[in-house]
């Protein structure tokens, strides 16, 4: 034992943090799913983390000394994604403290909650896509999941803010 303590997450509460999150990515604007079929029908890929808000460890990033070893355990404490987006949130702990990573949590949670038992919306562009004006001038705004066929073309043409393609969640108001 090298004597180095970490307050892992139990392989139940890993289990609660992927369900709770639908097992997508709750980082905002990434929404990739995190699981899905192997090659053989007998198995599964999981490409997702159940991420520390708090730390694990007392040399981690976010470490609250305050907090018990079962609350450092807790799926309270933890955050479900992708494994690109569970490294970034520790690589820059400045510009990701645990109050904003709490936020991406329950927002996520909630879009999660919303769209509980509703159908996934995949949008198949193809084609020409043409916005002329003034003002705002988006080509095409895509907001959900979609595939973009080959060949798809956009054009946009205007006096203001001209966007070709914007691909996101839906703009804020």
């Amino acid at each position: 034992m090298s004597g180095r303590r970490r307050d892992d997450f139990s392989k139940k509460d890993v289990e609660i943090i992927a369900k709770r999150a639908g097992y997508i990515c709750s980082f905002p604007s990434c929404g990739v799913p995190t699981i899905g079929p192997a090659t053989t029908s007998q198995d599964a890929v999981n490409l997702g983390e159940a991420a520390h808000i708090y730390g694990a460890s007392p040399n981690g990033p976010r470490y609250s000394s305050s907090q018990t070893a079962g609350e450092r355990r807790s799926p309270e404490n933890g955050i479900w994604l992708c494994r690109q987006h569970a490294k970034l949130i520790d690589a820059d702990e400045q510009n990701y403290p645990p109050e904003k990573i709490f936020q991406m949590k329950n927002e996520h949670e909630q879009r999660i909650r919303v769209n509980l038992g509703k159908p996934s919306q995949i949008s198949e562009i193809a084609g020409e896509h043409t916005a002329k004006g003034v003002g705002v001038v988006t080509g095409l705004d895509i907001v959900g999941p979609a595939i973009i066929r080959p060949g798809t073309r956009v054009i946009a043409e205007g006096i203001g803010k001209v966007t070709g393609t914007r691909i996101g969640p839906p703009h804020q108001k």
